[in-house]
């Protein structure tokens, strides 16, 4: 909100800079009165007016225009980042099913939470018909390490992203599902109602993560 204020402020203090260079600078209209003061005036008003307009030029081609040729040339990048990011998240949902159903599976939460309660996480994961020997969390886990080093990579480039997309990152590093991981650690919890906790926690990773890719 405050940003949105501070830039009507300035695009109405640019519209009247131009419109007093436009009144009285360049005669496009009659000058503001006609006695000595009002001349006062309007000489104080225009050297205002060219000034301010001075900076805002100053400003746009010294710090805004790098600032969004440097931010579009990263957009690309950071697209990519968030797209591994939701491919290691869909992967580790994939990794309850058994992979001759990936084809034509579709991940709702429904379907999600109904594979996660049905088998213990200590299992092996579906990479192991493939001769990776992981149990389900051993690979819940590690994608879960590779996707905060992303993350961090990520916000190399904070300064190029907006409150809202840094505020959508913190809540994908800080999620539940990534806090229940941690929980599984103790064999106690591998549980029914808590892997279906774990499967709705994931499946609402996955859809945090595609909005933030939407958002760029």
């Amino acid at each position: 909100i405050m940003s949105k204020l501070i830039n009507t402020f300035l695009i109405i203090i640019t519209i009247l800079s131009v419109y007093a260079i436009a009144y009285i600078g360049l005669g496009w209209f009659w000058p503001w009165g006609t006695s000595s003061k009002y001349q006062q005036i309007n000489h104080v008003v225009i050297n205002l007016s060219y000034s301010y307009l001075a900076g805002l030029i100053f400003y746009l081609l010294t710090s805004y225009l790098p600032y969004m040729i440097k931010r579009n040339k990263l957009k690309k990048p950071i697209q990519e980042k968030l797209k591994t990011i939701i491919g290691k998240l869909e992967d580790s949902a994939k990794c309850v099913f058994p992979m001759t159903s990936w084809n034509h599976l579709v991940l709702t939460e429904d379907v999600l939470v109904q594979q996660f309660s049905r088998q213990s996480v200590n299992t092996q994961s579906a990479y192991s018909i493939a001769g990776i020997n992981m149990s389900i969390i051993g690979h819940l886990t590690t994608q879960r390490n590779n996707i905060l080093d992303i993350i961090d990579g990520i916000l190399e480039y904070k300064d190029y992203l907006s409150g809202e997309q840094l505020l959508t990152i913190e809540k994908i590093k800080d999620s539940e599902y990534f806090s229940m991981l941690k929980v599984f650690s103790m064999p106690i919890m591998d549980k029914p109602a808590t892997r279906e906790k774990l499967a709705k926690a994931l499946f609402c990773e996955i859809q945090t993560s595609k909005k933030l890719l939407d958002s760029f």
